[in-house]
């Protein structure tokens, strides 16, 4: 018999076996009945258990049943191994140390894993969730899984395939994970997004009005930016970390400092801000100017989680009367300048040497435009863009609310309306800067990931002498 008819039936066996549910090698649960069969196959069947667990919200219970379970089980002498999904690295700090703490007293190995840093080929795997039983079987979601609620069925298999997939799966994850019982909290410049982003694209239409985005209602843009941003699709400070970094605690020098932060599109920027002032050990006043409420919205619910004291001023940059002359120390904005004008730009800069005091500092990014692309092009690269984000997305859906269809539409509206304004190469920039009185103190060309191709940014250190 042909080779390829031969295996075309068996492919043919096996997908009519699963649809049937006559495969012996596989028992579909309803998740009704899971707890027991945990409870049976923990202790009275398996020597060794592996558990993928997702942690979707800051509230879970240590005490629950699933977690008393296997602590239980790991008690009875058997190994009993877990492996925690985070969102990013920071997530509910002192809960994470209760529960890794518990699982080290009775004896769990337990690791965590961070979603945002993991690659996008092994995102789907620990999204889902697994229980490897001594590496002959395997609890699986069913195959219309949906990660945003409980799976309805689960299935048991023994399947050669499925365990081998399962024991890859599993090996590949738990190489990667880090464990965390000293009770200290994570170095966190991710910021807690899975937490915000859903409250921002909430609160946006009722506190947007307009900015310098979008002259009539900015919603579209602060609505989406949080969740772009989760899915590393937008310009960010972290595309800047280590600059952001430096330079921001190089200019925090002492407790009486003023920090300005210069437009916002939420709290990114001031995470950047606090950790510097918290490398420092100082409190220096720190004030965010913008014109739309619902970045400063943000601003003050991370600021609230960090207990950090914030001075929100709602006012236009060209309007601003309620900060003094030469009051400040340090001025901070990340791709702010290219929202604007080359005329505008020079203006924000003078605004800004006008606020500093002398020998005060602009830390700060401006993007490089390239050639403009044909429309054509253009078109292809929005489409390109909402794709991108649906698909990013769904490793995303145990976390968000909103569906990955809803999050493709809102990338799509937001790729066709942002603009950012061509300021010039990098020497016609740095000439913007020294029309309006500030010096360059230090500045680099870098590339970036970008938001619809790979883009240059200016990474600026300019002084007011």
């Amino acid at each position: 018999m042909n080779p390829f008819l031969t295996q075309a039936r068996v492919v043919l066996n096996e997908y009519r076996s699963r649809e049937d549910g006559s495969d012996p090698a596989v028992v579909t649960l309803p998740a009704s009945v899971l707890p027991h069969f945990h409870r049976l196959a923990a202790y009275s069947l398996a020597a060794s258990i592996q558990v993928i667990t997702i942690l979707h919200t800051e509230l879970w219970d240590p005490e629950s049943f699933k977690n008393v379970l296997w602590r239980q089980v790991a008690r009875s002498g058997r190994h009993v191994s877990r492996l925690y999904v985070l969102p990013h690295a920071g997530f509910a700090p002192e809960l994470l140390s209760r529960q890794l703490n518990l699982d080290k007293d009775a004896g769990v190995s337990a690791g965590c894993i961070n979603l945002s840093r993991l690659s996008s080929d092994i995102q789907s795997t620990a999204i889902r969730g697994l229980i490897i039983l001594d590496d002959h079987a395997v609890l699986l979601p069913s195959e219309d899984f949906d990660a945003n609620k409980p799976a309805a069925h689960w299935f048991v298999t023994t399947r050669e395939v499925d365990v081998s997939v399962a024991k890859k799966n599993w090996n590949q994850l738990w190489a990667l994970t880090s464990s965390n019982t000293s009770g200290q909290p994570y170095l966190d410049l991710e910021e807690p997004l899975v937490l915000s982003a859903d409250i921002i694209h909430g609160v946006a239409p009722v506190l947007c009005t307009s900015d310098h985005i979008d002259h009539e209602n900015c919603a579209w843009y602060h609505g989406a930016w949080q969740y772009l941003r989760l899915l590393n699709m937008v310009s960010t400070p972290t595309w800047h970390d280590t600059f952001y970094r430096t330079y921001l605690s190089a200019n925090i020098d002492n407790a009486t400092s003023r920090i300005l932060i210069s437009g916002t599109a939420d709290y990114s920027l001031l995470a950047y801000v606090c950790d510097a002032i918290k490398v420092a050990g100082i409190m220096p006043t720190i004030a965010v100017l913008d014109l739309c409420e619902t970045p400063l919205f943000a601003c003050r619910w991370y600021a609230k989680r960090q207990g950090l004291a914030m001075e929100p001023l709602s006012q236009d940059i060209f309007l601003q009367d309620k900060l003094l002359p030469e009051s400040l120390d340090l001025i901070c904005a990340d791709a702010f300048l290219t929202r604007f004008s080359e005329d505008e730009a020079e203006r924000i800069l003078k605004i800004w040497r006008h606020l500093l005091r002398p020998g005060g500092a602009a830390v700060t990014t401006v993007r490089i435009h390239e050639s403009a692309a044909p429309a054509r092009d253009t078109e292809k690269l929005i489409s390109d863009f909402r794709s991108r984000a649906v698909q990013r997305a769904i490793r995303w859906k145990p976390f968000i609310r909103i569906t990955p269809e809803r999050l493709g539409q809102l990338s799509e509206v937001y790729a066709r309306r942002m603009k950012s304004v061509v300021l010039g190469d990098p020497d016609r920039v740095r000439a913007i800067f020294s029309r309006a009185g500030l010096r360059m103190a230090y500045n680099e060309l870098a590339s970036v990931p970008g938001e619809l191709m790979p883009s240059r940014y200016l990474r600026i250190v300019a002084q007011r002498d």
